[in-house]
């Protein structure tokens, strides 16, 4: 099966995986600085590197989930929150609420994801 028919198929899946991933690494890297000397000084990767990666994740997923959706409101309302999450991950360092925003944005895609993809099975 070639690749792009791969992220079609299962982009609420990804969606729901990336989305579930920034939650968790959101709530558990300040932990980790807390118990951990070794990754307060050697991270593996940039912060801003993992939000790339997020992002990248959920604008492909909503890109290729809005792909087979049928719904108009559940379209925009995918859309807008992954512009409110890419933004919310962009400004993370200049307001530091933004974790909020970013983390209400993750949990919105998740739910939208799901509901995109009991509407996909139900026809």
């Amino acid at each position: 099966m070639e690749v792009n028919k791969l992220i079609i198929k299962n982009a609420n899946i990804i969606g729901i995986v990336g989305s579930a991933l920034c939650i968790i690494h959101c709530l558990a890297l300040p932990f980790l600085f807390l118990v951990s000397h070794w990754v307060i000084f050697h991270p593996p990767m940039e912060e801003h590197t993992f939000h790339l990666i997020f992002i990248l994740i959920s604008v492909t997923s909503v890109y290729a989930s809005t792909l087979k959706a049928e719904k108009k409101l559940i379209k925009r309302l995918m859309w807008a929150s992954v512009t409110v999450f890419s933004l919310a991950l962009f400004f993370h360092d200049a307001w530091s609420s933004m974790i909020y925003v970013s983390l209400f944005a993750s949990f919105m895609l998740i739910f939208l994801h799901i509901l995109n993809q009991k509407e996909h099975n139900g026809r």
